[in-house]
């Protein structure tokens, strides 16, 4: 949970929690990790977003990996997206890299992204970095039900 820096100036990761028994309105932005038990209704941008079995997204999301075990309505936009078995999410989903399990419930359409698709996170002015063996192409799936 707590780190310390690995290098003399370098930063510790922060861990923001929005716990099962909060709701959050509005638009959420963080550099760090955000692990959500509770809902939020406004879009989120992270570096690293984990979205626990009772949590609950109703917005779009963008962040470097977004593990789903609970349920997002609306677009996410990633680098790396990995849907649990439990996930349930009803938008479309961009990535480089994904992975579901079986048993998750998806309403939507998967589109890869290209090797030179310009992706930047909101305020931190970096873009996404292209996984070294990524191919170019359109790769869309379209996913209803389970």
């Amino acid at each position: 949970m707590f780190s310390k820096p690995s290098k003399p100036g370098s930063q510790a990761t922060s861990l923001s929690v929005l716990a099962a028994d909060c709701r959050l309105t509005g638009d959420m932005s963080c550099e760090g990790e955000v692990h959500i038990d509770g809902k939020l209704d406004g879009d989120m941008a992270c570096q690293f977003l984990i979205i626990g079995e009772t949590g609950v997204v109703t917005g779009k999301i963008t962040a470097d990996l977004v593990r789903v075990l609970g349920t997002v309505n609306g677009q996410i936009k990633s680098r790396s997206v990995e849907l649990g078995k439990t996930s349930r999410v009803v938008g479309d989903i961009t990535h480089f890299s994904l992975s579901v399990e079986a048993g998750a419930y998806v309403q939507g359409v998967f589109t890869r992204m290209a090797v030179d698709t310009p992706t930047a996170l909101p305020g931190s002015g970096a873009s996404l970095p292209a996984p070294a063996n990524s191919q170019s192409g359109d790769g869309r799936i379209a996913v209803i039900g389970r």
